[in-house]
């Protein structure tokens, strides 16, 4: 019997648990367990920038048990479960840009969300994609230039703020590309 490193076992049943009826449920229950892993590092960022007004950023662990759900949705019903992610990430950036405003870039996660609903779905689920990136286009809209609902920054905050949520959304956008690619190449590899 060979022995696993430690954290094998982990990533192995993680990957079992991300697995799905297709290569994009694949790719989007795996982006959803890699933002679920890092929700718990980001009040840390927002705390070392801002101190104790970074606090507002606790509000997204409300979404973490939704994104963690997405595999186990998806298990049932793919498209309630890609739906799922598209929806949690906009709930996850709206409370995050009330709280800490459009100034603060956090507007710029509505693009990974959009990108997200324009990838997830096939021809047969025009409706449900319709209506989410409707539904991006008009929270983007509507909460993009707000000012922080639950405390004020100064501009160095804000400057510092900007970086991270900019370096933040090109890694993530950067993920989605090179994950979606390969998803969409195994669907047409048979």
């Amino acid at each position: 019997m060979t022995k696993q490193a430690p954290g094998a076992s982990i990533l192995a049943r993680l990957a079992r648990y991300a697995q799905g009826a297709d290569p994009i449920t694949d790719a989007a229950n795996t982006v959803a367990l890699v933002i679920a892993g890092n929700q718990p590092f980001y009040p840390i960022y927002l705390f070392a920038i801002a101190g104790e007004k970074g606090w507002p950023s606790l509000l997204t662990w409300f979404s973490t048990p939704l994104f963690l759900a997405v595999p186990a949705v998806g298990r049932r019903n793919s498209l309630a479960g890609r739906a799922l992610l598209c929806l949690a990430g906009l709930g996850n950036t709206a409370i995050s840009n009330v709280s800490l405003g459009g100034a603060s870039g956090i507007p710029l996660f509505y693009l990974p969300c959009l990108i997200l609903c324009l990838a997830l779905f096939g021809r047969g689920e025009r409706l449900v994609q319709t209506s989410l990136i409707a539904t991006t286009v008009t929270i983007t809209l509507a909460l993009g230039h707000i000012s922080p609902w639950l405390g004020a920054f100064s501009q160095e905050e804000i400057q510092s703020l900007q970086r991270v949520h900019g370096f933040s959304v090109g890694c993530l956008t950067l993920f989605l590309a090179i994950l979606l690619t390969r998803a969409y190449r195994r669907v047409a590899t048979p």
